[in-house]
């Protein structure tokens, strides 16, 4: 459980940014996709690092909503 509130107190302050970069790289991603253009290797290394940082920040906050809930 430590473990998971320190990664909180980390993540927590930058998480609103964490998923609003998510966001406008996927937005650029698919906009980029319906024009027929293909994704350069940098555009897709960055959206993957996005969705992961994303998966993860959501992951920790997911975690501790649910070890608050049980307190």
């Amino acid at each position: 459980m430590a473990d998971i509130e320190r990664e909180w107190t980390e993540v927590a302050p930058r998480f609103g940014d964490v998923m609003k970069a998510g966001r406008d790289l996927d937005r650029l991603a698919n906009a980029r996709m319906a024009r027929g253009e293909t994704l350069d290797e940098l555009t897709v290394h960055l959206l993957h690092r996005a969705y992961y940082a994303a998966f993860k920040a959501n992951r920790i906050k997911g975690s501790i909503d649910r070890m608050r809930a049980a307190a």
